[in-house]
């Protein structure tokens, strides 16, 4: 007859089996599925649109880049206007250099200076910054409202037991993996991303909500705009890191569309040119945000450069891209010491000239 002490070892080591299978499998399951699109081999590089992959981007992202191990030429740094918008894929294509998007969500100008030291440690032979600056990052209000909640950027080299325990070994992870699936089997495809990180271009007959959802939070934001003085000297800060190591650093301005820039007008536009005039003292800008025939593209289910008032889609990105490669001087204002006055006064006759034929357009004071 079975001993209980043998009953109760045999018990224990099938669950201990049960748990071991169940660690590995939980393993293999967000290795394959990769979630927050960590990972960078043939088997994870996989064409599933990812629903969370801008979960806890501050630190999913630089496991990212621990892992990477390619030659990095060139990173765009911003916010999610830059973050949903350009494709590093893209980059490539054009330029046959690798690239990264380190853009990230509500950026704050104060969390500039952690990424690029971050990023510099973990990969050195960068050559190229450009640096995506927006009007809303220099909220104090803002910033001192959710900065508190965030995942602090800490500079390491390796990636950490821990950080890889989140990435394979997490049920939360698992839980996100399976919901990737889930969400591709079914065709879901609203808030989802691409395999580069660029924003799955998803605009259906509700887009009018889309903006107006963006008019009302950007609407606080420019409300009451407590500027914050002290992000010009974090930029400044910035630069110089940047240019001692040699790299070159380009500062730019992610487009809006015009119902975004009638917003500002309305209620901000003494301090968003005097925020453009002060970031012109530290570097020339690139600027993308005024009246174009980009930003002036008719709300409709087939837009196709914007997915709501600040955000822009792929399409666009790729436009500004050409840009950057020189493939394309027709878009995007060269701004300077000498010239950032003209602009301001040009881009807002052209911004009342829109106005005046575009009577639909006052819908913004509805919401304001």
């Amino acid at each position: 007859m079975i001993s209980e002490y043998k009953l109760y070892k045999n018990f224990n080591k099938k669950i201990i089996k049960i748990i071991i299978i169940f660690i590995l499998l939980t393993g293999v399951i967000n290795y394959i599925v990769n979630p927050y699109n960590i990972f960078t081999s043939k088997i994870t590089q996989n064409k599933l649109l990812k629903p969370k992959m801008k979960l806890q981007e501050r630190y999913t992202k630089f496991m990212a880049l621990k892992m990477d191990k390619r030659q990095i030429d060139t990173v765009f740094v911003g916010s999610s206007r830059v973050d949903w918008a350009l494709s590093k894929e893209y980059y490539k294509q054009i330029t046959g250099k690798e690239a990264e998007n380190l853009g990230m969500g509500g950026l704050y100008v104060s969390e500039y200076t952690d990424i690029i030291n971050a990023l510099l440690l973990i990969h050195p032979e960068v050559k190229n910054i450009y640096l995506g600056i927006d009007f809303a990052a220099f909220s104090k209000n803002r910033k001192d409202k959710n900065i508190r909640s965030r995942y602090k950027i800490i500079p390491t080299k390796e990636i950490t037991s821990s950080e890889i325990g989140f990435a394979l070994f997490s049920i939360k992870t698992l839980y996100y993996s399976i919901w990737t699936v889930i969400k591709n089997l079914i065709g879901i495809e609203s808030r989802m991303y691409n395999p580069d990180g660029t924003k799955h271009v998803y605009i259906d007959n509700h887009y009018k909500l889309s903006y107006k959802g963006a008019i009302i939070e950007y609407k606080s934001y420019y409300k009451n705009f407590d500027f914050d003085e002290d992000a010009y000297k974090i930029l400044q800060n910035v630069k110089e890191i940047c240019e001692k190591k040699g790299i070159n650093v380009y500062f730019f301005i992610m487009p809006s569309h015009i119902y975004d820039l009638y917003l500002i007008d309305t209620m901000s536009y003494n301090l968003y040119t005097k925020w453009k005039t002060g970031l012109v003292q530290i570097a020339d800008v690139i600027d993308f945000q005024y009246p174009s025939i980009y930003a002036e593209e008719e709300l409709s289910p087939e837009i196709k450069y914007f997915f709501e008032a600040a955000h822009s889609t792929n399409n666009m990105g790729n436009i500004i891209i050409d840009v950057f490669a020189g493939a394309n001087n027709d878009f995007g204002h060269k701004l300077n010491k000498d010239n950032v006055g003209y602009y301001l006064k040009k881009d807002r006759e052209e911004l009342k000239k829109y106005i005046n034929i575009t009577p639909e357009i006052k819908w913004v004071d509805e919401v304001i």
